[in-house]
């Protein structure tokens, strides 16, 4: 069976790139897609009380739900999913996808970047 080629761009690393590669069409893989808002939030003074920080929070969904939509679409088109409701406060969200909804949602202005979901495993340092 032939694979998919899919190179790396501003978007996709080539390591991403290269597992994406190796997948079937239809098989899924989850992503992190790092949002691009729509109206960047404003900076929160590092010591800011919880009342700004919560608000910044909100301020950082709210400039990300238009994207938000137009990914949904993608996803759907490519049969995946958003995996949580709306973006973090870094602006992230993890999706599932196939290789090709990977690839279409590169296109899209609203994403910044896409990530391999990777499990994250404890370092044993020597002692």
């Amino acid at each position: 069976m032939e694979t998919a080629k899919y190179t790396p761009s501003e978007k996709i690393g080539s390591r991403f790139a290269e597992t994406l590669g190796h997948l079937r069409p239809g098989q899924m893989v989850r992503a992190i897609i790092l949002l691009r808002p729509s109206n960047p939030p404003g900076v929160v003074a590092r010591r800011g009380s919880a009342h700004q920080r919560r608000l910044a929070v909100e301020a950082a969904r709210r400039a990300s739900e238009p994207g938000l939509r137009e990914i949904d679409k993608i996803l759907e088109r490519h049969k995946g999913t958003c995996l949580a409701a709306h973006g973090d406060v870094l602006g992230s969200i993890p999706v599932e996808t196939t290789p090709a909804g990977i690839s279409a949602l590169t296109s899209s202005e609203h994403v910044k970047a896409i990530l391999e979901d990777q499990p994250i495993s404890s370092l044993s340092l020597p002692r």
